[in-house]
């Protein structure tokens, strides 16, 4: 079996003694940010990655994920790890408190992701995603779209992903050729390809929204001509707060090609006339679209063109 043992001294030095834990609880939205709440964190966050997560490297590297008929099954025990997962609390640690976040700041955040992804970094990579799309939501989406997603997305209910790259695009998403279409309701139908979805299928929620890089009509070639929209995914219901209304009309024709690779699954995608939404704001061809960088489990969105 897998052993696992989380550098906790390690961790817990490089906040108390070199940050200081003082200086984080003077911050804005940190004051119950304190020494023992550290401890207790770390120390919860190894029990989880040595017990719970490091076990299922073996599943995942002899059975892998398995698609059958258009469903994806993810290897034994990672279903019921992710349901574990968000029982505790660790898919809200760093989302926003309005929407059931903990709002705790990115340097304790960071080294408790660090530490599920050295257990098993094929499941940490679902919540990775899904981080990214929250904060993608909460730093550019409108009060509309992130009432209709952030809460459940925080809390684990729903994941998320991001559909980026193409066939013919590779690294350089200038390439990118995914259309959208604006329609009368403020929605985009979206057509084309997407290639390495990372989570882009899983047994683990009833629901996966999805993230989409396309080019608007019209829209200048280039990474300035692109726009980010998101997909609502098959199970959003119809959403009515008594100001907004919008339809569940998504249409999805997806073709997943499964890889077994510790227990990941990456997805190639093929929406036909996919209704979504748009993140960012400004006039066609401006700086809509956001990069996300991945580097360990902090993400920045920035437009493409400064």
């Amino acid at each position: 079996m897998s052993e696992y043992s989380a550098p906790l001294k390690d961790m817990t030095f490089l906040l108390k003694d070199v940050i200081g834990i003082e200086r984080i609880g003077k911050l804005p939205g940190c004051e119950d940010v304190t020494a023992d709440l550290v401890d207790a964190i770390f120390d919860e966050a190894g029990k989880f990655s040595a017990t719970v997560l490091a076990p299922l490297n073996r599943s995942g590297d002899e059975e892998g994920a398995k698609w059958n008929n258009g469903i994806v099954t993810t290897p034994k025990g990672f279903k019921e790890a992710y349901r574990k997962y968000t029982e505790g609390g660790w898919s809200a640690i760093k989302g926003p408190t309005e929407f059931g976040g903990q709002g705790l700041p990115h340097c304790i955040a960071i080294p408790v992701s660090e530490t599920l992804g050295s257990a098993n970094m094929a499941f940490k990579l679902c919540p990775l995603l899904t981080g990214g799309a929250v904060e993608a939501l909460a730093q550019h989406g409108s009060p509309m779209l992130k009432d209709m997603f952030l809460a459940k997305m925080v809390s684990g209910e729903w994941t998320g992903t991001m559909n980026l790259t193409e066939p013919q695009a590779g690294s350089d998403l200038a390439m990118v050729r995914s259309k959208a279409i604006p329609q009368t309701d403020g929605t985009y139908k979206i057509s084309g390809q997407k290639i390495f979805i990372t989570y882009g299928e899983h047994d683990f929620t009833d629901n996966i929204v999805h993230l989409v890089l396309a080019r608007i009509e019209g829209a200048p070639e280039g990474v300035k001509g692109i726009s980010l929209f998101i997909d609502a995914g098959f199970g959003a219901p119809a959403f009515d707060d008594g100001n907004h209304q919008i339809d569940q009309r998504l249409l999805h024709v997806f073709f997943f090609f499964v890889r077994r690779a510790l227990g990941n699954i990456q997805a190639t995608r093929r929406p036909v006339n996919q209704c979504a939404h748009r993140l960012g704001v400004g006039a066609h061809g401006e700086q809509h679209a956001f990069h996300v960088g991945v580097i360990n489990d902090w993400h920045r969105f920035r437009p493409f063109a400064e």
